[in-house]
């Protein structure tokens, strides 16, 4: 199931979850941050990181 997550008006499309234990003990977010595409954004709740992709916002300009 695909999930997105909401914070501070910016949506984020989760890659990978893993608990802090397992991230800190496997060298820490920057070296997970790799093994997922597309991640650019890592976000802590509790004991778990979200490895995030920033969704852009399109703009859109009506052509007449």
């Amino acid at each position: 199931m695909k999930k997105l997550i909401k914070l501070n008006d910016v949506m984020y499309f989760v890659r990978g979850t893993v608990s802090a234990e397992v991230a800190d003990a496997s060298g820490g977010t920057e070296e997970l941050k790799t093994r997922y595409k597309g991640v650019d954004t890592v976000l802590r709740n509790g004991n778990d990181y979200y490895f995030c992709e920033t969704v852009t916002e399109a703009e859109f300009i009506d052509i007449k």
